[in-house]
Protein backbone atom coordinates (compact mmCIF):
# COMPACT_ATOMS: atom_id res chain seq x y z
CA UNK A 1 0.00 0.00 0.00
CA UNK A 2 1.48 3.29 -1.26
CA UNK A 3 1.95 6.21 1.69
CA UNK A 4 -0.07 9.42 1.22
CA UNK A 5 3.77 11.47 1.27
CA UNK A 6 4.99 9.77 -1.85
CA UNK A 7 6.99 11.20 -4.11
CA UNK A 8 4.02 11.41 -6.58
CA UNK A 9 1.47 13.21 -4.31
CA UNK A 10 0.37 16.72 -5.23
CA UNK A 11 1.11 17.96 -1.63
CA UNK A 12 4.90 16.39 -1.86
CA UNK A 13 5.26 18.37 -5.20
CA UNK A 14 4.27 21.34 -4.18
CA UNK A 15 6.77 21.30 -0.34
CA UNK A 16 9.01 20.33 -3.28
CA UNK A 17 8.98 23.39 -5.87
CA UNK A 18 8.43 25.45 -1.99
CA UNK A 19 11.84 24.24 -1.01
CA UNK A 20 13.40 24.74 -4.42
CA UNK A 21 11.99 28.59 -4.71
CA UNK A 22 13.36 29.16 -1.68
CA UNK A 23 16.94 27.67 -1.55
CA UNK A 24 17.34 29.08 -5.21
CA UNK A 25 15.95 32.63 -3.96
CA UNK A 26 18.84 32.06 -1.40
CA UNK A 27 21.17 31.50 -4.68
CA UNK A 28 20.01 34.52 -6.44
CA UNK A 29 20.92 37.19 -3.36
CA UNK A 30 24.15 35.96 -3.15
CA UNK A 31 24.98 36.21 -6.50
CA UNK A 32 22.97 39.75 -6.62
CA UNK A 33 25.28 40.88 -3.89
CA UNK A 34 28.49 39.31 -5.49
CA UNK A 35 28.36 41.54 -8.31
CA UNK A 36 27.53 44.62 -6.92
CA UNK A 37 23.89 45.20 -6.33
CA UNK A 38 23.40 47.03 -3.04
CA UNK A 39 19.55 48.05 -3.04
CA UNK A 40 17.71 44.87 -4.05
CA UNK A 41 13.97 46.79 -3.85
CA UNK A 42 15.36 48.80 -6.94
CA UNK A 43 15.74 45.92 -8.97
CA UNK A 44 12.96 44.31 -7.77
CA UNK A 45 10.57 47.10 -8.13
CA UNK A 46 12.14 48.59 -11.59
CA UNK A 47 10.11 48.30 -14.53
CA UNK A 48 11.62 46.93 -17.29
CA UNK A 49 11.37 48.95 -20.87
CA UNK A 50 12.25 48.91 -24.27
CA UNK A 51 16.26 48.40 -24.96
CA UNK A 52 16.65 47.07 -21.55
CA UNK A 53 18.59 43.88 -20.93
CA UNK A 54 16.88 40.79 -18.72
CA UNK A 55 19.20 37.87 -17.06
CA UNK A 56 16.38 34.78 -16.68
CA UNK A 57 17.40 32.11 -14.83
CA UNK A 58 15.13 29.04 -14.94
CA UNK A 59 16.01 26.18 -12.23
CA UNK A 60 17.34 23.59 -13.60
CA UNK A 61 16.97 24.17 -17.16
CA UNK A 62 19.97 25.91 -18.09
CA UNK A 63 19.06 25.56 -22.21
CA UNK A 64 17.05 28.44 -21.72
CA UNK A 65 18.31 30.58 -19.33
CA UNK A 66 20.17 33.47 -20.55
CA UNK A 67 20.39 37.34 -21.21
CA UNK A 68 17.50 38.54 -23.37
CA UNK A 69 17.49 42.62 -24.83
CA UNK A 70 13.58 44.04 -24.81
CA UNK A 71 13.09 45.46 -28.16
CA UNK A 72 11.12 48.31 -29.84
CA UNK A 73 7.89 46.12 -29.58
CA UNK A 74 8.46 45.65 -25.68
CA UNK A 75 8.72 41.93 -26.20
CA UNK A 76 11.87 39.60 -25.65
CA UNK A 77 12.58 36.71 -27.96
CA UNK A 78 12.41 33.63 -25.55
CA UNK A 79 13.34 30.06 -26.42
CA UNK A 80 10.38 27.70 -27.37
CA UNK A 81 7.56 30.45 -26.09
CA UNK A 82 8.70 32.86 -28.67
CA UNK A 83 7.33 37.18 -28.43
CA UNK A 84 7.06 37.19 -24.54
CA UNK A 85 6.01 41.03 -23.34
CA UNK A 86 7.57 42.13 -20.88
CA UNK A 87 8.10 46.26 -21.27
CA UNK A 88 6.12 48.09 -18.59
CA UNK A 89 6.14 44.91 -15.95
CA UNK A 90 8.35 44.38 -12.68
CA UNK A 91 10.82 41.92 -12.99
CA UNK A 92 9.10 39.89 -10.27
CA UNK A 93 5.87 40.18 -12.44
CA UNK A 94 7.76 39.15 -15.94
CA UNK A 95 9.06 36.19 -13.75
CA UNK A 96 5.74 35.04 -12.72
CA UNK A 97 4.34 35.75 -16.33
CA UNK A 98 7.26 33.52 -17.67
CA UNK A 99 6.75 31.14 -15.09
CA UNK A 100 3.11 30.69 -16.11
CA UNK A 101 3.52 30.48 -19.39
CA UNK A 102 6.11 27.76 -19.13
CA UNK A 103 3.80 25.69 -16.80
CA UNK A 104 0.53 26.18 -18.83
CA UNK A 105 2.33 24.56 -21.92
CA UNK A 106 5.62 22.92 -21.15
CA UNK A 107 7.53 22.46 -18.12
CA UNK A 108 5.68 21.36 -14.27
CA UNK A 109 6.20 23.59 -11.29
CA UNK A 110 8.53 25.74 -12.83
CA UNK A 111 10.50 28.50 -10.83
CA UNK A 112 11.82 31.33 -12.41
CA UNK A 113 14.34 34.07 -11.37
CA UNK A 114 14.53 37.76 -13.23
CA UNK A 115 16.82 40.08 -12.23
CA UNK A 116 17.99 43.21 -14.54
CA UNK A 117 21.56 42.79 -16.46
CA UNK A 118 23.98 44.94 -14.53
CA UNK A 119 25.99 45.27 -18.01
CA UNK A 120 25.14 45.59 -21.88
CA UNK A 121 25.97 42.29 -22.79
CA UNK A 122 24.27 40.89 -25.87
CA UNK A 123 23.17 37.15 -26.15
CA UNK A 124 22.33 34.52 -28.55
CA UNK A 125 21.37 30.60 -28.05
CA UNK A 126 22.00 27.64 -30.02
CA UNK A 127 20.40 24.16 -29.80
CA UNK A 128 20.12 20.89 -31.66
CA UNK A 129 23.91 18.82 -32.84
CA UNK A 130 25.53 20.28 -30.71
CA UNK A 131 28.28 19.42 -27.65
CA UNK A 132 26.85 21.93 -24.93
CA UNK A 133 23.11 23.57 -25.93
CA UNK A 134 22.41 27.04 -24.43
CA UNK A 135 23.04 30.43 -23.90
CA UNK A 136 25.99 32.63 -25.40
CA UNK A 137 26.70 35.97 -24.27
CA UNK A 138 29.26 38.69 -25.70
CA UNK A 139 30.35 42.09 -26.16
CA UNK A 140 27.75 43.72 -28.20
CA UNK A 141 30.93 46.07 -29.46
CA UNK A 142 32.70 42.89 -30.52
CA UNK A 143 29.79 41.11 -31.84
CA UNK A 144 29.80 37.26 -33.00
CA UNK A 145 29.43 35.21 -36.02
CA UNK A 146 28.18 32.14 -36.47
CA UNK A 147 31.33 30.21 -36.22
CA UNK A 148 31.91 31.06 -33.43
CA UNK A 149 28.83 31.22 -31.81
CA UNK A 150 28.95 27.36 -32.49
CA UNK A 151 32.72 27.12 -31.16
CA UNK A 152 31.40 28.51 -27.91
CA UNK A 153 29.24 25.32 -27.47
CA UNK A 154 32.02 23.05 -28.04
CA UNK A 155 31.25 22.66 -32.00
CA UNK A 156 28.44 20.39 -33.46
CA UNK A 157 28.20 16.59 -33.11
CA UNK A 158 28.85 13.46 -35.72
CA UNK A 159 25.04 14.09 -36.29
CA UNK A 160 24.99 17.66 -37.51
CA UNK A 161 23.70 18.92 -40.45
CA UNK A 162 25.78 21.52 -41.07
CA UNK A 163 24.38 22.97 -44.06
CA UNK A 164 20.97 24.05 -42.86
CA UNK A 165 21.25 25.69 -39.80
CA UNK A 166 18.71 27.80 -38.82
CA UNK A 167 18.44 30.82 -37.57
CA UNK A 168 15.36 32.37 -36.21
CA UNK A 169 15.67 36.23 -35.70
CA UNK A 170 12.93 38.78 -33.85
CA UNK A 171 12.33 41.78 -36.02
CA UNK A 172 9.76 44.37 -34.65
CA UNK A 173 6.94 41.97 -33.60
CA UNK A 174 8.02 39.38 -36.58
CA UNK A 175 9.98 36.15 -35.94
CA UNK A 176 11.90 35.62 -39.52
CA UNK A 177 14.07 32.35 -40.19
CA UNK A 178 17.53 32.08 -42.43
CA UNK A 179 19.09 28.71 -43.33
CA UNK A 180 22.64 29.09 -43.15
CA UNK A 181 25.62 26.79 -44.25
CA UNK A 182 28.35 26.61 -41.50
CA UNK A 183 30.79 24.95 -44.59
CA UNK A 184 30.96 28.65 -45.88
CA UNK A 185 29.15 30.89 -43.66
CA UNK A 186 30.71 31.03 -40.27
CA UNK A 187 31.74 34.81 -40.50
CA UNK A 188 27.56 35.00 -41.11
CA UNK A 189 27.11 37.83 -37.86
CA UNK A 190 24.36 37.23 -35.21
CA UNK A 191 22.36 39.78 -33.55
CA UNK A 192 21.12 39.75 -29.93
CA UNK A 193 18.47 37.36 -29.40
CA UNK A 194 19.63 35.00 -32.13
CA UNK A 195 17.99 31.77 -31.62
CA UNK A 196 20.36 29.03 -33.55
CA UNK A 197 19.33 25.40 -34.45
CA UNK A 198 21.98 23.24 -35.84
CA UNK A 199 19.36 19.83 -37.13
CA UNK A 200 20.77 16.40 -37.28
CA UNK A 201 21.20 14.81 -40.47
CA UNK A 202 18.40 13.06 -41.99
CA UNK A 203 18.39 9.04 -41.03
CA UNK A 204 17.97 6.72 -42.92
CA UNK A 205 14.25 5.49 -41.90
CA UNK A 206 13.97 9.37 -42.96
CA UNK A 207 14.95 8.55 -46.32
CA UNK A 208 13.08 5.65 -47.20
CA UNK A 209 9.85 7.41 -46.42
CA UNK A 210 10.49 9.69 -48.41
CA UNK A 211 11.55 7.35 -50.99
CA UNK A 212 8.37 5.10 -50.99
CA UNK A 213 6.57 8.23 -51.29
CA UNK A 214 8.49 9.84 -53.84
CA UNK A 215 7.13 8.96 -57.58
CA UNK A 216 8.30 11.14 -59.93
CA UNK A 217 9.56 14.10 -58.20
CA UNK A 218 10.92 15.31 -55.08
CA UNK A 219 9.05 14.93 -52.11
CA UNK A 220 8.55 18.49 -50.71
CA UNK A 221 9.59 18.48 -46.70
CA UNK A 222 8.95 20.70 -43.71
CA UNK A 223 10.51 20.96 -40.29
CA UNK A 224 9.52 20.02 -36.85
CA UNK A 225 11.53 21.05 -33.77
CA UNK A 226 11.71 18.38 -31.15
CA UNK A 227 13.35 19.43 -27.84
CA UNK A 228 13.76 18.74 -24.35
CA UNK A 229 14.42 14.99 -22.89
CA UNK A 230 15.13 13.38 -26.43
CA UNK A 231 18.51 11.92 -27.22
CA UNK A 232 18.96 14.58 -30.37
CA UNK A 233 17.35 18.13 -29.92
CA UNK A 234 16.71 19.86 -32.90
CA UNK A 235 15.23 19.77 -36.06
CA UNK A 236 13.53 16.69 -38.42
CA UNK A 237 12.08 16.68 -41.76
CA UNK A 238 8.29 15.52 -42.49
CA UNK A 239 6.52 15.69 -46.01
CA UNK A 240 4.10 18.86 -45.89
CA UNK A 241 1.41 16.42 -46.96
CA UNK A 242 0.09 14.32 -44.22
CA UNK A 243 3.27 14.81 -41.82
CA UNK A 244 4.43 11.89 -40.10
CA UNK A 245 3.51 10.05 -37.00
CA UNK A 246 4.69 11.45 -33.59
CA UNK A 247 6.39 7.92 -32.88
CA UNK A 248 8.14 8.03 -35.38
CA UNK A 249 9.57 11.85 -35.21
CA UNK A 250 10.92 10.70 -31.49
CA UNK A 251 12.44 7.87 -33.00
CA UNK A 252 13.98 10.17 -35.48
CA UNK A 253 15.65 12.35 -32.38
CA UNK A 254 17.28 9.45 -30.90
CA UNK A 255 14.22 8.31 -28.69
CA UNK A 256 13.54 9.63 -24.94
CA UNK A 257 15.96 9.91 -22.63
CA UNK A 258 16.17 8.47 -19.52
CA UNK A 259 14.50 11.66 -17.44
CA UNK A 260 11.94 12.15 -20.12
CA UNK A 261 7.89 11.68 -18.99
CA UNK A 262 6.57 10.67 -22.24
CA UNK A 263 3.40 10.58 -21.00
CA UNK A 264 3.12 14.56 -20.98
CA UNK A 265 4.76 15.31 -24.18
CA UNK A 266 3.74 18.76 -25.49
CA UNK A 267 2.95 19.52 -29.24
CA UNK A 268 2.86 23.67 -29.99
CA UNK A 269 0.98 23.92 -33.47
CA UNK A 270 0.14 27.61 -35.23
CA UNK A 271 -3.63 26.66 -36.30
CA UNK A 272 -3.96 30.49 -37.49
CA UNK A 273 -1.82 33.22 -38.28
CA UNK A 274 -0.10 34.57 -34.82
CA UNK A 275 -2.32 32.13 -33.13
CA UNK A 276 -0.86 28.71 -31.69
CA UNK A 277 -1.97 25.88 -29.03
CA UNK A 278 -0.53 23.17 -27.21
CA UNK A 279 -1.87 19.97 -26.69
CA UNK A 280 -0.58 17.48 -24.28
CA UNK A 281 0.28 13.57 -25.81
CA UNK A 282 0.31 10.66 -24.35
CA UNK A 283 2.88 8.89 -25.87
CA UNK A 284 3.45 5.83 -22.97
CA UNK A 285 -0.14 4.97 -24.16
CA UNK A 286 0.64 5.25 -27.72
CA UNK A 287 3.50 3.10 -27.60
CA UNK A 288 0.73 0.22 -26.49
CA UNK A 289 -1.33 0.36 -29.81
CA UNK A 290 0.33 -2.43 -32.27
CA UNK A 291 0.39 -0.01 -35.17
CA UNK A 292 1.09 3.70 -34.79
CA UNK A 293 -0.18 6.53 -32.44
CA UNK A 294 -2.57 7.74 -34.65
CA UNK A 295 -1.59 11.28 -33.09
CA UNK A 296 0.38 12.77 -36.53
CA UNK A 297 2.55 16.10 -36.35
CA UNK A 298 2.82 18.49 -39.25
CA UNK A 299 5.47 21.08 -40.57
CA UNK A 300 5.97 23.89 -38.51
CA UNK A 301 4.92 22.02 -35.25
CA UNK A 302 7.33 22.22 -31.98
CA UNK A 303 7.72 18.89 -29.72
CA UNK A 304 8.93 19.11 -26.15
CA UNK A 305 9.15 16.42 -23.71
CA UNK A 306 9.50 17.33 -20.39
CA UNK A 307 11.67 15.97 -17.61
CA UNK A 308 10.30 13.79 -15.30
CA UNK A 309 10.27 15.24 -11.77
CA UNK A 310 11.17 11.58 -10.39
Amino acid sequence: MKSDRSPGSGSFRRLWALVSWFWFSCFCSLVAQDGGITDASVNSDRTVREGDSIAVTVLGEGSISGSFKVGNDGKVNYPLLGRVHVSGRSIDQVAADIENLLEKDLIRDAVVSVTMSDRQVDSVFVFGAVRSQGSITFDPEEGITLGRAVARVGGTSEMANIASVKIQRAKDSDLNSIIANLNNQQELPLEDGDIVIVPSKPEIVAESVRASVAVAEEIQTGRVVVSGEVSREGIIEVPLQGGIDILEAIALSGGFTRLARPSKVKVRREVSEGVHETVTVNVDEMRKAESGSGFRVYAGDTIFVPESFF
